[in-house]
């Protein structure tokens, strides 16, 4: 059954300091691993890497073998090292398991055991997943950010077949607008705009997710702009007004994982799908970095804090320690600011212009609303100017 390692880019282009301090090999990792069905990239990048992100530069391609980016359950991934030291992982032909075969010899009593390689069967199969299914899933189907007036071209729920005020799966409604029968399709409400903490400017408007819709078959009198469609997989009850919009496609999430060595613009979390301050990985939450600041689906970021203040006063103390005085004296001459550390990872999911949805996948810590991502001296910069960005922002 073939899977393909989908998005193994061979060549990474990261500094050699960077990989020096980053590309570590886990303390367990183990010397072969045979790849099973079911096993995505995300999967055995961790069996190997403690930041998964770098397998790119962990992995290298056979070159006796053709299609090297294809692996198949069965066969064996390799652990070496280069004449530098360097770990490298190869897909090995000539070490895959071998099959006991017993022959029964005709003029012999005597059962002879010999050793041959076992023969691959290869069947048609799904590609290797960067990210687990559930997670994937989770945000195919989770929040979405539309600018107002995209939202105001889209079709939206006009009532039910009774008249129902909070339906739910099962239900049969009416949705005004242009949908497909091949389309999938989700309801939505909207939570309200979202604004650039430092801009000011809107950056479109955020809405949940409510249910799923199954578009039913046209009946006789229905009007062309109205549709029947039934709701399943109902999260919250459904009302009139709410907005139907189409449910990302899996072929539009990331193919592949690259880390941004720096990233010039310096932005910040805004919200989480959870609706939590705090969170931790394989949540998708919402920053103001987008394309236009150079972002592209698959990029890692790093997320940085600045450690707690400290007032420099005998002995030292958080300005959370410290009383209502202490903490004006702090603010006015004795304050200490303590450096930004990095405390997580994300992974781009879906870039829009000015803001995009992105995955925890590392938190060393709860990360929390208002943690900056970006280069590490673009947010140092940043803090040190009132409203700065480190990047041209609209």
């Amino acid at each position: 059954m073939k899977l393909q390692l989908i998005g193994l880019i061979f060549g990474a282009l990261w500094t050699g300091q960077s990989l020096a301090q980053q590309l570590t090999l886990k303390a367990d990792a183990p010397a072969q691993y045979q790849v099973k069905t079911g096993d995505t990239l995300w999967d055995i990048a961790g069996l190997y890497l403690a930041k998964p992100w770098l397998w790119p530069e962990l992995w290298q391609a056979n070159p006796a073998v053709k299609n090297p980016d294809l692996i198949y359950p069965g066969d064996i991934l390799v652990l070496r090292f280069d004449p530098n030291g360097k770990p490298v992982l190869q897909k090995s032909e000539s070490e895959r398991p071998l099959t006991l075969v017993v022959q029964q010899n005709s003029t012999d009593t005597d059962a002879v055991i010999k050793l041959r390689p076992r023969i691959r069967k290869q069947q048609s199969a799904a590609a290797l997943g960067l990210l687990p299914s559930s997670v994937i899933q989770s945000f195919l189907t989770g929040h979405q950010l539309k600018a107002e007036a995209e939202l105001q071209k889209a079709a939206y729920v006009l009532g039910a077949t009774m008249a129902i005020k909070n339906a739910v799966s099962g239900h049969v409604l009416y949705v005004h607008g242009e949908l497909s029968a091949k389309v999938q399709y989700g309801v939505y409400r909207q939570i309200g705009p979202v604004t650039d903490p430092q801009t000011g400017n809107e950056l479109g408007t955020e809405l949940t997710p409510l249910a799923r819709l199954k578009i039913l078959p046209a009946v006789e009198g229905q009007s062309s702009e109205v549709h029947r469609a039934e709701l399943t997989d109902s999260r919250q009850e459904v009302r009139q007004g709410d907005w139907v919009l189409p449910l990302r496609q899996a072929t539009a999430l990331p193919a592949r994982f690259t880390q941004v060595a720096d990233q010039a613009a310096t932005g910040q979390i805004l919200s989480s799908a959870s609706g939590l301050r705090e969170f931790a990985s394989w949540e998708v939450v919402l920053i103001n970095l987008g394309a236009a600041h150079g972002l592209q689906s698959g990029q890692i970021l790093p997320v940085y804090r600045r450690s707690p203040q400290v007032l420099g006063e005998r002995p030292p103390r958080y300005s959370e320690d410290s009383d209502a005085w202490g903490r004006l004296a702090g603010a006015l001459y004795n304050r200490v600011e303590m450096p930004f550390e990095t405390v997580g990872q994300v992974l781009v999911l879906e870039p829009q212009a000015y803001a995009s949805f992105v995955m925890v996948v590392d938190a060393q810590q709860p990360l929390r609303l208002g943690d900056r991502i970006g280069g590490q001296d673009a947010v140092e910069k940043h803090s040190q100017t009132a409203g700065g960005s480190g990047a041209e922002r609209p």
